[in-house]
């Protein structure tokens, strides 16, 4: 039969070994009453960098400080072929134990394009990488991208390629419009 589950821990069992693991499953994100998806988990963030051919282009809340440390490393929202285009507001929250063992376009977010992030603040990120584009938030921003109100704190970048910076690895190729940005 089919189960569904979101966001809590299902234990899998061998029944011959009897061996076992716990797995957090996400499938799939609620939205709130304005139509936005609400990100309430570090798994949340997965399942949009799992599905992003989908959700690239929408709108997401984070509705309470996220823990990323439950993942050992995390793969960034839309890997190397695929530009987070859409809108999402971290509302004050914190993002924290973020960490990242990558290639290029490594970040929360591989790379925003034409996107909106506000009201968002990454901590104790550790990010890590071979080539291109790497940062906390975005290794590559294009397009007319818009960031407000962001802060990152307590966070390092390790990059042995060009194009690396705590909020962004390259901007280029459109207009960004900064504001309130802040690295401490």
């Amino acid at each position: 039969g089919v189960i569904t589950v979101k966001g809590c821990p299902v234990t899998v069992t061998n029944k011959k070994t009897g061996l076992y693991t716990t797995v957090y499953v996400s499938n799939g994100l609620e939205k709130d009453g304005a139509g936005n998806y609400v990100i309430t988990s570090a798994y949340d963030f997965a399942y949009i960098g799992e599905n992003i051919s989908e959700l690239n282009a929408s709108s997401f809340v984070v509705n309470s400080d996220i823990d990323m440390s439950v993942i050992s490393s995390f793969e960034p929202i839309g890997g190397t072929l695929a530009s987070f285009s859409g809108k999402l507001n971290g509302n004050g929250h914190k993002i924290s134990g973020l960490k990242i063992d990558g290639t290029s376009k490594s970040g929360l977010f591989a790379s925003l394009e034409n996107a909106e992030i506000s009201n968002l603040v990454i901590s104790g990120a550790e990010v890590k990488t071979k080539g291109l584009y790497s940062a906390v938030l975005a290794g590559q921003i294009v397009g007319n991208t818009k960031l407000n109100n962001i802060t990152v704190s307590d966070s390092k970048v390790f990059a042995d390629g060009i194009y690396s910076g705590i909020i962004a690895g390259s901007a280029d190729s459109g207009n960004l419009t900064a504001t309130d940005i802040n690295v401490i």
